[in-house]
Parts: structure tokens; C-alpha cells; sequence
């Protein structure tokens, strides 16, 4: 990084968060951090100065004071086999024949049974599991992207046996997870290799392994030294993060510094007897209280601008909330109430038809805990049961969404529609810069607000529109944070995105993988219902001093959205860009038909138009731009529509008339010239004549 790049990143992050971040890159090269979580034999030598007893004795001895001394859990004790998908028999029997899905997608990669830890299914070269995990970087050209090597150490695949051992009562489950747990265990000495690089990572893995250990208890019976080994390994795990923990609270801070304080917090509460639990109970809720207090905006919406980061907090913190209700204790106050910011943040953006939310923000692949036979965008499971947990209405009919609920120990409620306060035409979330539109059919999130903290991606009044839960207007996604920076840029860069881009420039400035300078500003003008539906008014200054103001009219589910770019001093390209999900389109020279479900014959119309001439461009999956992809499970690109119109001068106004065929009737045609100005007090009916 040159002495620029670190100017810019000081002043855009604090000298406080860049001094933190020195602080911990120097133990890392210094050697401190390795000093002070040296490499161990097994996690057992590394116990036995603390608890004063010889290593080989270990394993009995936190045996017994399992059985003695462990702490109410919230797995519910009458969950039956009829609660339970039979598809959760399929995808645990794809374990047991030594095959995951990575990412919650399809196909399985073949992993073997014990999975080979240190292995990428998408790589030749295995990661090394001899050296120190703070001599292992994240990028590895040979080995991929390590995100792939963690996955089957997350152990998500605990509780996919944990259904299937329920539905079936099938001992081969409960084998398979103790099997696992013991292997992963003798591959990995503490401190040794990738797995111990990400204290996140280690905080998942801890939380299934005490889910397994508790609803498979009755295995472990006949194996109780294993069951002592896999509590000395917890209690190492719970050392490391506690030792780290304030890396993630002052540089990562984010759904990273959560998921340790609820490991910590967890660890602690459950295992009273392991050395050190009292302070590692009391230090996660500190954490997770003090955390959430700022992630968690005021209205709702969360501090990473991703949905799936903040499903991912919404199941962190049914686990807490349903942990402190086993040992018959009230959450702090802050849990609720940012708990029930969060919920109704998700709700708001949600598709009610499909469950899905907007593919919007970074996406890593992370479904916490997969407890039912939804798919990875469903958002209903985690939703349902954060409402329950929260002691709200089921906010759903009833369906295999509300298993996730019963495995948190809910008692299980009368499924219901949205309720009526959820159905308004418009919602407002400010202070992340989230505004909702909705018609009868059509759900449109947009994006307008001042970064208040790190940004993940260019993407500043960007929206995204589904219609009878289908996408249509769509986000590009992530597919992988350790890829090509050819690729990276374009998941993550503003020519990805539904906006206007100029000159082919991101709004910010990218300084690295995870980091931008130059923090776009923007604002909402007005956001309102009027006579003939909803308008929305917004603008942002990133192309200073070409100023980019967006105004939308709803009318039903047809959307007029007209883009002014202002005056610049120079002429410059500027690009009105649409990632159209992949339909089946019929092109025009100046739109399209979509069509959604042919058998239904639904389809949508999409008309443009712009001031200074010029026609649509047309693309799908192209490599050599990149151009037209989208990512809706990490690790996976699929081709699909790119409709782009761009001009060359100093200013330029676009107008986009998108919604059903049947709603437009014999529109044609924007007659951009005869649009005015200022949208506010118009009408789509006035305008078009439709």
C-alpha cells in the first residue's frame, strides 16, 4: 500500500481503527502471536496445567462433569419424527456416502467420510497442516480460495444429521457426527494449520459441536473419553477467541465480532466447569450487548448492508435468546429490542410469495444453522424463529419453515399471513438507506444513504424488483471474496449494479479486497404515497460535480424510473445499467419482453429512453468484460442479462418503464422530451396515459 492509499484509508477510518489494525498485523510478523497461543500436541496437554490433573486423565474427567454439571439446553426433548422433513434422511445420507454441499448448493462436492480437512474440492494443493496458523495467508493461488477449506469445519453439517438422526433414529447420524468431530480433532493440533486462522470460524464450529454433543448425547455413552476430548477442544477453542476477541471488536467489527461474543457467551453458560467459563460468559454478553447497540441501526437495517449477514446475526440471536430461556433467565432489554429492529428491517424487504429477500450486499454463503428443507434463500426458517424467540406471532402460514423454530425449543404457533401493519405501499429505513416500494405483485428495494460505515459495495441507488416472487431487477451478488480482482471488482463495483455509472468508474474508491475510500454520500428528497401510488426522490454526489438523481413513480406493479445526470465540465460516458435476471427476453432495439412463467403467461414489459439517442446494449455471461453474471450461492457465477444504454456528453436523462404487459397496455414508447422535470406531483396515469 503506498503512502497515499494509507492517507486516504486513515481519514476514512480513524486513526484509532488504523493504529489497532498496525497493532495486530505486528504480532502476527513479530512472532507475539504465535508466542502467545503456541502450538499444542492436542487440546488435553494444553488443558492439564489449568485444571491440575495429567493430560491422559482428562478426557474421564470432563466426562463425568459433563454429566454432573453441563447446563439446560434448548434442543426440545419431544420432538418427533413427524416435525422432521424426510429430506433431511437425503442430504444426511450424502454425508454418510462422504458428500457436502458447499455453501448450501448444489451439486455435492466429494469430501469423504471423515471429510479430508485440509483439502479444496476446486484445487490441486492441499492447505498445510504443519505450520502455524499465523504463517497461513487467506490467499493462496495454488489452493483456492480458503473459504472452501473451512466449510466442512464450520460442521453445518451437524445438524442435518441431527434431523435425520430425529426422523429416523438411525444411530449411523450420531456415529457419523462423533466420528467426525474425533478426526478433525487428530488433523488439527491446536494453533496447527488453516482452521485455527479465523476465530469466526472456530465460534460456528464450537456452537455445532455443542449442539451435536447434546442431542446425541446417548452416543458418546460408550465413548465417554471421546466425549471429554471433544470438551477439552471446545474449552481451547473458547481460549483462542478470547485471546482474539478484540481484533474482531476493534478492527473486523462486524457480524465477526457477534458470532465470538455468542460463542463465548454460549461456551461459558453450558460448560460452568471448564476453566475460564464464568469470564468467557460474562465477557460474550458484554460484547454482544455493546455490539449490537451500534450494528444494529436505529431503524432496523444492519451495519454490513447485507441481507444474508444480518440473517445470519437475526440466528445468532434466536440461539441466545433460546439459550437464556432454557436456564430460565430474561434477556437484557437491548436484545429485544434490537432483535425486533432487525426482524421487521428483513420482513419489510421480504418476498411473501417465495420467502426470499433480495440477493443484496455480500453474500458468503452462510446459513448458520440449517434446520429445515427450505432452501439457502428462504428467509422464513430464520425469521420464524427469531419472531417466536422474540415471543411475536408466527409471522407465516404454515409450512416446513417453522422446523427451525421447534429445534430452537419454541413452542410451536398457529401459522398466519403478514400481518396487516406489514402490507403498507412504502417502507423507510434511513438510516441505512433502505427504501421499500410495493404493489399488489411487486416488491422494489432501493438504495439511497451516507455511509456511516464500511461499505461492501459501489452500488448507490441501485434497486432491485421481484414480482410475484420471481426476481427481475437483480443484484449481482458475491461469488467469491478470494477470486481474480478482475472478478472481484465487477461482483462488488458499480457497473455490476442498477444505477448509472460514468466513465466505467466505481462511486468509491477501492483501496483492497474488503475496503473503500471515498464513502459515497447520498440522500432521500422525498419518499411518500401519493394519489396514484408512490414516488420516491433521491440523489448522490459520487461523480462530483455531475450530480446523479433518481425519482420513481408506482403505479400498481409498474414502475417509472427516471435518471438525471447533471451538468459536468467535460464530456464523459455515461451508463444507465440493468441486471435483468435470466427470463426468457425478447429484445427490442429500445426494451424487452420478460417473460417470468410461461405457463401462467406472465410477463413483464421493459421500455427505455434517453435524451441524447442512442439504443440498449445487450449481454449475457460474458467473460472478457466481465459482463452479465450473478451469484446466488458463494462460489457459484451463472450468465445472465446485462441492458445497458450509454452516451457521451455532459449530461444525460433516462427514463425506465418497467412492470406487467397487461398493466401497460398499448405503450410503445417513453416520450422522454415530454417528461417533466420534477416528477413529484405527477402521475403515471398523467404521463402515460395508462
Amino acid at each position: 500500500m503506498n503512502a497515499a492509499a494509507a492517507v486516504r484509508i486513515t481519514r476514512q477510518f480513524g486513526l484509532g481503527w488504523v493504529a489497532w489494525r498496525a497493532a495486530y498485523s505486528l504480532s502476527l510478523r513479530s512472532g507475539a502471536m504465535r508466542r502467545a497461543l503456541p502450538a499444542r500436541r492436542d487440546a488435553c496437554s494444553a488443558l492439564a496445567p489449568a485444571l491440575r490433573i495429567p493430560s491422559d486423565k482428562i478426557p474421564i474427567h470432563l466426562a463425568e462433569l459433563w454429566r454432573r454439571e453441563r447446563r439446560p439446553f434448548f434442543i426440545p426433548q419431544g420432538l418427533t419424527n413427524d416435525q422432521v422433513s424426510e429430506e433431511a434422511l437425503t442430504r444426511a445420507d450424502e454425508i454418510l456416502a462422504g458428500h457436502l454441499r458447499y455453501f448450501s448448493t448444489l451439486p455435492t462436492h466429494e469430501t469423504g467420510n471423515p471429510p479430508r480437512w485440509h483439502a479444496t474440492p476446486l484445487a490441486d494443493e492441499d492447505w498445510p497442516a504443519d505450520r502455524h496458523w499465523t504463517r497461513i495467508p487467506d490467499l493462496s493461488p495454488e489452493r483456492g480460495d480458503i473459504k472452501f477449506v473451512w466449510e466442512p469445519a464450520r460442521f453445518s453439517q451437524t445438524f442435518t444429521l441431527a434431523r435425520a438422526f430425529t426422523a429416523s433414529g438411525d444411530s449411523r447420524y450420531a456415529d457419523c457426527f462423533r466420528q467426525q468431530a474425533e478426526s478433525w480433532q487428530l488433523a488439527n493440533p491446536p494453533e496447527m494449520g488453516p482452521h485455527w486462522r479465523c476465530a469466526q470460524e472456530m465460534s460456528f464450529r464450537c456452537l455445532a459441536w455443542i449442539f451435536g454433543l447434546y442431542h446425541f448425547d446417548d452416543a458418546f455413552e460408550q465413548a465417554a473419553a471421546g466425549r471429554g476430548r471433544l470438551l477439552a477442544q471446545i474449552a481451547h477453542h473458547a481460549g483462542h477467541i478470547d485471546k482474539v476477541h478484540w481484533y474482531a471488536r476493534r478492527c473486523v467489527r462486524n457480524n465477526h465480532t457477534i458470532s465470538e461474543a455468542v460463542a463465548l457467551l454460549s461456551i461459558g453458560r453450558l460448560l460452568p466447569f471448564l476453566p475460564g467459563a464464568n469470564g468467557w460468559a460474562r465477557k460474550g454478553m458484554r460484547s454482544l450487548c455493546r455490539e449490537l447497540i451500534w450494528q444494529i441501526y436505529p431503524d432496523g437495517s444492519y451495519i454490513q448492508h447485507s441481507n444474508n449477514y444480518a440473517r445470519l446475526v437475526a440466528q445468532l440471536l434466536t440461539w441466545t435468546l433460546s439459550l437464556l430461556k432454557a436456564q430460565g433467565e430474561s434477556p437484557p432489554a437491548i436484545l429485544l429490542e434490537k432483535g425486533n429492529l432487525l426482524l421487521d428491517f428483513l420482513l419489510a424487504q421480504q418476498d411473501e410469495r417465495s420467502g426470499e429477500l433480495p440477493n443484496y450486499g455480500s453474500n458468503d454463503g452462510a446459513l448458520l444453522f440449517p434446520l429445515s428443507s427450505c432452501t439457502y434463500s428462504d428467509y422464513r426458517p430464520a425469521l420464524g424463529a427469531l419472531a417466536q424467540a422474540l415471543g411475536r406471532d408466527n409471522p407465516y402460514v404454515s409450512g416446513p419453515w417453522d422446523e427451525e423454530a421447534l429445534w430452537f425449543g419454541q413452542t410451536p404457533l398457529p401459522g398466519r399471513s403478514i400481518p396487516a401493519a406489514d402490507s403498507s405501499d412504502i417502507k423507510a429505513f434511513p438510516a441505512g438507506g433502505y427504501y421499500v416500494l410495493k404493489g399488489a405483485m411487486s416488491k422494489m428495494l432501493l438504495r439511497c444513504g451516507t455511509y456511516r460505515h464500511r461499505p461492501q459495495q459501489a452500488d448507490m441507488l441501485h434497486c432491485d424488483l421481484t414480482y410475484g416472487g420471481r426476481g427481475v431487477l437483480i443484484d449481482a451478488g458475491t461469488w467469491s471474496y478470494n477470486a481474480d480482482p478482475h472478478w472481484t471488482n465487477y461482483f462488488s463495483g458499480t457497473p455490476a449494479h442498477n444505477t448509472v455509472c460514468v466513465d466505467g468508474r466505481d462511486q468509491m474508491r477501492r483501496e483492497s479486497r474488503f475496503m473503500w475510500s471515498n464513502w459515497t454520500r447520498a440522500r432521500c428528497l422525498h419518499f411518500r404515497d401519493n394519489d396514484d401510488g408512490s414516488y420516491f426522490d433521491g440523489e448522490h454526489c459520487a461523480y462530483q460535480p455531475m450530480l446523479h438523481r433518481r425519482q420513481i413513480l408506482r403505479r400498481g406493479d409498474l414502475y417509472l424510473i427516471v435518471d438525471d445526470m447533471g451538468e459536468a465540465v467535460e464530456e464523459l460516458d455515461i451508463r444507465l445499467h440493468w441486471l435483468i435476471a435470466d427470463h426468457q427476453i425478447s429484445r427490442g432495439e429500445c426494451g424487452a419482453l420478460i417473460q417470468l412463467d410461461p405457463d401462467n403467461n406472465s410477463e413483464m414489459k421493459l421500455l427505455l429512453a434517453c435524451d441524447q439517442g442512442g439504443a440498449v446494449d445487450w449481454c449475457r455471461g460474458d467473460d472478457s468484460t466481465p459482463r452479465g453474471w450473478h451469484s446466488l450461492h458463494y462460489g457459484e457465477k451463472l450468465p445472465t442479462w446485462s441492458c445497458a444504454w450509454t452516451v457521451r456528453g455532459s449530461s444525460a436523462r433516462f427514463a425506465t418503464l418497467i412492470g406487467p404487459s397487461a398493466e401497460l397496455g398499448d405503450v410503445e414508447a417513453i416520450e422522454i422530451q415530454a417528461l417533466p422535470r420534477n416528477l413529484e406531483n405527477c402521475t403515471i396515469k398523467e404521463i402515460l396515459g395508462v
